[in-house]
C-alpha cells in the first residue's frame, strides 16, 4: 500500500498534527525501514514541523488564557506582567432577529495597543466577556503561527459557553509570543473579534429534540445508539461504517400537511419512516408500508414520479438503487432496480424537459473504509462514477450518463450534487461537489452536459462534502454555499516552503485551498460567480458537512446551519 496519501491525508487533518500532542508510536523493531520512517511523520517535534510543536504549546496557553480572561484563574505564569492588549474600543450593541439576539465587537484597524498590569488586563477582558454572565471556557483553536527567529505570532480562536448553553461568546484573539517552544512569553494579546449569540426564555441556543418527539420505543432506541455503539454489537459484514452516511428524506407521506421523515440506516437495522400526527409525534411505519429494509442504505427521496399526488419513493441501499410506488394511500410496492455501485447521494429534476422527474445519483468510495485511496490527493480521479436515470415513465429509469455527456472525468469522490439553473436559460444544470479535489458544473446545453465549473469560478478545489443555493444578497441570482473541511493544521502547514519541496506554486496553493474551509459564491445570471472572501464570515466550519441555507429567525433572510465533526476520539478536546 502506498502510504504517501495517507500522510498527506493526515497531515491535513489528523488530531496528532492539529493538536501537536505527542503520537505514542509502535516499537520500530523488525519493521520495514520505509514504513519506521513514515510512521515517524506523524509527530512533528521528529519531524522538523516547528510550527506544529509551537502550536500545541500555544494552545495549552490559550486554553489557559480562556479561563484567566473570565476571571476565574490566577494568570499564567507565561504571561508577561506588564501586559500590552489591543481591545475593541466601542461599546457592545445587541441585534434582535426573531427569538435570537446576536452582539459584535471588532478590533479597528489602526487600535494601538496599551499597557496593563496583569489584573488590570483581566478586568478589561472579564468586563467584556461578562456582558454574557456566567460564561465558561468551552474551548481553544489555534488557526495561525507565524515564525520570525524567536518572536512568535497565533491567531487562535477561543470559545466560552453558560451552562444552560443559552448563550454562547467566540473570539478571535491574536498572541505575540518570544522564547523557546517549551518556554514561551506571551507578550501581547490582541482582542481582534468578540461575537456573542444568545436566547432569550432560557432556551438553548441549539438542542436536539428530535427523539423526545418519536413516540415509537423501537425507533427512539435505534436512534439513541452511536454508531460506536453498533460498531461493537452488529456483524461488521452488514457494513456499519465509521461516518455515518445514512441519508434521509423529507415528504407528506399521507397528505395531511405534516412532513413525515424516511431515515436510512447502516447495514442490519431496518430504515425507519417516522410518520408525524397532530400532536407533533412521530410513529414507525416503516414495516407497515413495506419500506422497513435492512440493507446499508445511504440516501432516499420522496417524490411523486408519476403524478398520482402521492409520493415515491427512490432509496440508494447496497450496491443498487430502488424505485418504489406509493399504491394511493396504501402500500409502496417495487417496481424497478438500476446498479448504481456505492452511492452517497441523490438529487432529482427534469432535465430533459418531459414533465417526469430525473434522477442524479453521486458515486463515492471512501477512503476510511478501506475502499479506495484518492490518488492523487489533491486531484483524485480514482473514485466511483456518478449516474444520471432518465425517467422513462412507468418506474422504468434508463442510465444515459454517456450519452448526455457526463462519462467524462467521472471516476471522482462526489458526495452531494444539486440541479441548479445557473445560467438562467430554463433548463437545469447539475453541480457535483467533489471530496479530494475540484467541483464539476455541467452546463444544459439542450440535454447535453458540458463542464464549465472551472470557466464559471467555482471548482472549490477542497474536502467537499455539501452545497446549498439560495439569494443571499437579494438580488434574484441563486448563490452558492458549498462545506469544505477547514484543517487549522493544514492550513499552517501548506502555507509554509518545506511543505511539498518540488513542487509548483499552483499545486501548493491547491493543496492550501484544500484545507480553507467553506466557499460562498455569488450567482450572476449566467457570468462567472463571484467567490465571497472569508465565505462571508462562515468560511471555519470545522470539518463541515451538508451547511444548508434557512431562515432560523424567519426575517426573510437566508442563515446558514452547518453540522461539523469528525469520527469522536478519546481526548475530548479533539476535533
Amino acid at each position: 500500500m502506498a502510504l504517501a496519501p495517507v500522510v498527506a491525508l493526515l497531515l491535513l487533518t489528523g488530531p496528532g498534527v492539529q493538536e501537536g500532542t505527542p503520537v505514542d508510536l509502535p516499537s520500530d523493531q523488525g519493521l520495514d525501514p520505509a514504513l519506521v520512517d513514515e510512521l515517524g511523520r506523524f509527530e512533528p517535534s521528529r519531524d522538523g514541523w516547528n510550527s506544529e510543536v509551537l502550536a500545541g504549546r500555544v494552545l495549552k496557553l490559550g486554553r489557559a488564557a480562556g479561563v484567566w480572561m473570565l476571571g476565574q484563574a490566577e494568570a499564567p505564569a507565561n504571561l508577561r506582567d506588564p501586559l500590552v492588549c489591543r481591545l475593541p474600543g466601542s461599546d457592545l450593541t445587541w441585534n434582535k432577529t426573531g427569538a435570537f439576539e446576536f452582539a459584535r465587537l471588532l478590533l479597528p484597524a489602526d487600535a494601538t495597543g496599551q499597557v496593563h498590569a496583569l489584573d488590570q488586563a483581566r478586568d478589561r477582558f472579564t468586563g467584556l466577556l461578562n456582558r454574557g454572565p456566567n460564561l465558561v471556557f468551552e474551548g481553544a483553536k489555534v488557526i495561525d503561527i507565524q515564525l520570525a527567529g524567536e518572536d512568535v505570532s497565533a491567531l487562535l480562536s477561543l470559545a466560552w459557553v453558560n451552562r444552560s448553553r443559552t448563550l454562547q461568546a467566540i473570539a478571535r484573539i491574536r498572541l505575540s509570543l518570544i522564547g523557546e517552544p517549551d518556554d514561551l512569553s506571551v507578550l501581547e494579546i490582541d482582542l481582534q473579534e468578540l461575537q456573542f449569540a444568545r436566547r432569550a426564555g432560557g432556551v438553548p441556543l441549539m438542542a436536539d429534540l428530535g427523539v423526545n418527539w418519536i413516540a415509537d420505543q423501537n425507533a427512539r432506541d435505534q436512534l439513541t445508539h452511536s454508531l460506536a455503539d453498533l460498531r461493537t454489537t452488529l456483524d461488521a459484514r452488514l457494513g456499519v461504517g465509521l461516518l455515518g452516511h445514512h441519508g434521509l428524506a423529507l415528504g407528506d407521506l399521507d397528505r395531511d400537511g405534516l412532513e413525515d421523515i424516511y431515515v436510512c440506516q447502516p447495514g442490519g437495522l431496518p430504515n425507519l419512516l417516522l410518520m408525524r400526527d397532530h400532536k407533533g409525534e412521530f410513529q414507525d411505519r416503516a414495516a407497515e408500508l413495506g419500506v422497513d429494509f435492512c440493507d446499508p442504505s445511504r440516501s432516499a427521496l420522496l417524490l411523486d414520479f408519476d403524478g398520482d399526488g402521492w409520493q415515491d419513493l427512490v432509496l440508494a441501499a447496497g450496491a443498487e438503487l430502488h424505485f418504489f410506488w406509493r399504491q394511493p394511500g396504501g402500500t409502496f410496492v417495487l417496481k424497478s432496480r438500476a446498479s448504481a455501485g456505492y452511492l452517497t447521494s441523490l438529487a432529482a429534476a427534469d432535465f430533459d424537459g418531459d414533465q417526469d422527474l430525473d434522477i442524479f445519483a453521486c458515486g463515492y468510495l471512501s477512503p476510511y473504509q478501506g475502499q479506495q485511496v484518492p490518488l492523487p490527493y489533491h486531484d483524485a480521479k480514482n473514485g466511483a462514477a456518478n449516474f444520471l436515470f432518465s425517467n422513462q415513465g412507468d418506474f422504468e429509469f434508463e442510465d444515459v450518463t454517456q450519452s448526455v455527456g457526463l462519462a467524462a472525468d467521472n471516476q471522482r469522490f462526489t458526495f452531494s450534487a444539486s440541479f441548479w439553473d445557473f445560467d438562467e436559460d430554463g433548463d437545469q444544470d447539475i453541480l457535483a461537489v467533489n471530496d479530494f479535489g475540484a467541483n464539476q458544473l455541467w452546463r444544459n446545453d439542450g440535454g447535453r452536459f458540458v463542464d464549465v465549473a472551472r470557466a464559471q469560478g467555482v471548482e472549490d478545489v477542497a474536502a467537499g462534502m455539501g452545497c446549498s443555493l439560495g439569494d443571499v444578497n437579494g438580488d434574484g441570482h441563486e448563490d452558492l454555499f458549498v462545506s469544505n473541511m477547514f484543517s487549522a493544521a493544514g492550513r499552517r502547514i501548506a502555507s509554509q516552503e518545506k511543505f511539498r519541496q518540488g513542487a509548483d506554486a499552483a499545486e501548493r496553493q491547491v493543496f492550501l485551498r484544500h484545507a480553507q474551509g467553506n466557499s460562498l459564491f455569488l450567482g450572476q445570471g449566467g457570468g462567472p460567480l463571484i467567490e465571497v472572501s472569508g465565505a462571508g464570515g462562515a468560511q471555519m466550519g470545522r470539518w463541515a458537512w451538508g451547511g444548508i441555507f434557512c431562515d432560523f429567525d424567519l426575517d426573510g433572510r437566508r442563515d446558514l446551519y452547518v453540522p461539523a465533526g469528525f469520527v469522536t476520539g478519546q481526548r475530548p478536546d479533539d476535533l
